[in-house]
């Protein structure tokens, strides 16, 4: 895809299954894996973090992923001064970020010009951890009791009969 100009963006796959909100993580697995496949890597790190950011908000023409005027103020803070977020060079922190990077150094996040996290508190939002837990809990138990009463689908991708 990507050598046919086909962009490329790099997410996470929400809460349905891996339940990881850490964008780095994603990018990093990306790498990884196919790096596991053909034993070289596929982006720099400087590359993954465009395709966290900025490739993605272009994707669905959503003005952010980039500080620019006329852009939407979103960035985040990571605390550098964490023994694994130390590089061992500047030129090399972006790479040093995506490798590193263990989800617990963001220290703020702004999003819109509104500050979402601060000193490693999330602010700014009505989003209570506490009430998330409980309607979650809810959906589960719905979950699992529809579970319960329903015919397993498989075999969704299959074409054809054998």
């Amino acid at each position: 895809m990507v050598e046919m100009g086909i962009p490329l963006a790099i997410s996470t796959d929400g809460s349905g299954s891996a339940d990881n909100q850490n964008m780095i993580a994603a990018a990093r697995l990306t790498c990884q894996y196919f790096r596991g496949l053909d034993k070289k890597y596929l982006f720099k790190a400087d590359q993954l973090i465009e395709r966290i950011t900025r490739i993605p908000a272009e994707i669905i023409e959503l003005k952010a992923g980039r500080l620019q005027v006329g852009y939407f103020a979103d960035y985040v803070v990571f605390d550098t001064s964490r023994a694994n977020m130390t590089p061992t060079h500047i030129e090399n922190f972006v790479e040093n970020l995506i490798w590193a990077a263990a989800g617990n150094e963001v220290k703020y996040v702004v999003s819109c010009g509104v500050e979402l996290v601060s000193d490693y508190k999330i602010v700014g939002t009505t989003f209570c951890p506490e009430e998330n837990l409980k309607q979650l809990e809810v959906l589960t138990n719905d979950f699992l009791a529809f579970r319960k009463v329903s015919k397993e689908i498989s075999d969704t991708g299959k074409r054809g009969a054998e």
